[in-house]
């Protein structure tokens, strides 16, 4: 090939300008897309949403359940009947509190919470994108 050809080639890809639309429709179809994945998220965020506000109904009759099982309840309602007998046995009473606290129930109960919180949070924004009709 030639200089003289290659330099031909590049002035007519360079000198021809692109529509005029062309960059509304790029726009376009980008928002078209972008809603789609806006719905499909928030479908998705909906549901998990959704599993765990049972998830959290459950983990908290268990964590109901295991606090008065273990004793814990009794020992939160002593602290509050006789503060002066707290006082004196303190270490003894933290460390009855701490012993009886159901801590995998607790877990369970604070990470239904936390996706409640994080999948609600998801859901909102996914919604403004999805269910916003743009002109």
């Amino acid at each position: 090939m030639s200089k003289h050809y290659n330099k031909e080639l590049f002035e007519k890809l360079f000198t021809q300008e692109p529509p005029k639309e062309l960059s509304g429709l790029i726009l376009a179809k980008i928002m078209i897309e972008q809603k789609k994945r806006a719905q499909l998220s928030f479908a998705g965020q909906s549901i998990l949403a959704g599993s765990s506000c049972v998830a959290l109904y459950e983990a908290g009759i268990a964590l109901w359940h295991n606090i008065t099982q273990t004793g814990f309840y009794e020992y939160v309602s002593f602290a509050f009947s006789d503060p002066t007998l707290l006082v004196q046995y303190w270490k003894e009473f933290t460390l009855s509190l701490v012993e009886s606290l159901p801590l995998i129930a607790l877990i369970a109960f604070l990470s239904a919470v936390g996706m409640l919180m994080w999948s609600t949070a998801r859901a909102i924004k996914d919604a403004r994108i999805a269910l916003v009709t743009h002109a």
